[in-house]
């Protein structure tokens, strides 16, 4: 099974970052991108898949040798023996370099609202030894300036695990084994301060991505996956309600406001060498 409610858990907006991860792949069976392509590791040799006892709950990237990008809400600050990710491998388990993690960090600011809606969810993993960049299967992407935000209109790539169905066409809904990705577009923020208007939207710190025609995008499962533009990440999947539906773009949580603090978090507890991308 795989994880939590996370990110987009995009159909019942209903996070379950109040239970732990192993609850978590108890209760949920986790799902894929919407409309994508199957790749090659190749085509994104950056991604990561979290796991935990073996079970895969989430996605991230490979900002540094030793450090993993996520969603905040895919982890916690204790971490557990079994925590790991794979990465060098389109499959999610098999394949590829399994490393342990040796530390979770959360952003502080991070938090829930009463409706279960995330906000500053980003997340760091520190990995127990570096991995071995070979420049195909597995290697890095870059980090934006400090404040840096794509403009509306901007395409990129987000590849993921999750649900490849919505949630009410099941029982075909399963996810599948294989790397998937599809591009996907940041969309003027009003679209997703009008499809959410009951609760508080962040411009500065989230970007709002779909397709308003096609259904076609992140899904269940796919949390914590990089939101690309040519090498360097932009976006973190986080929430939406329902997925790639026209009405219910997908939330990315922007990393762009955050470099600073991935730059401090890391050079407080490894190397700043460690977060260097070639």
């Amino acid at each position: 099974m795989e994880a939590a409610y996370s990110i987009l858990l995009l159909f019942a907006v209903v996070f379950l970052v109040g239970e732990t991860i192993q609850q978590q792949l108890r209760r949920d069976k986790r799902n894929l991108i919407i409309g994508g392509k199957q790749i090659s590791i190749s085509e994104a040799p950056y991604q990561a898949a979290l796991l935990v006892n073996g079970g895969f709950f989430c996605g991230g990237s490979i900002i540094g040798s030793k450090w993993i990008l996520t969603a905040g809400h895919c982890i916690s600050d204790k971490v557990d023996e079994t925590l790991s990710v794979r990465v060098g491998s389109n499959l999610r388990y098999a394949g590829g370099v399994e490393v342990k993690v040796l530390q979770a960090i959360r952003h502080p600011s991070y938090r829930k609202d009463t409706s279960s809606i995330v906000y500053s969810d980003i997340g760091l993993l520190l990995l127990e030894e570096p991995l071995q960049f070979d420049g195909s299967r597995v290697s890095c992407v870059s980090l934006p300036a400090q404040g840096e935000k794509l403009q509306a209109g901007a395409t990129g790539k987000v590849a993921g695990w999750g649900k490849t169905r919505k949630f009410r066409d099941s029982p075909a809904s399963l996810s599948v084994d294989t790397l998937l990705a599809v591009d996907t577009t940041v969309l003027p923020f009003e679209e997703c301060q009008r499809a959410y208007a009951d609760y508080y939207m962040h411009e500065e710190t989230q970007y709002c991505m779909g397709d308003l025609k096609d259904d076609k995008g992140a899904c269940k499962g796919d949390s914590g996956g990089p939101f690309i533009v040519g090498k360097t990440v932009y976006g973190v999947v986080s929430w939406s309600k329902q997925c790639t539906e026209v009405g219910s773009p997908a939330i990315f949580t922007n990393v762009g406001a955050y470099v600073q603090w991935i730059q401090y978090t890391v050079a407080s507890v490894s190397s700043p060498e460690d977060l260097v991308c070639n």
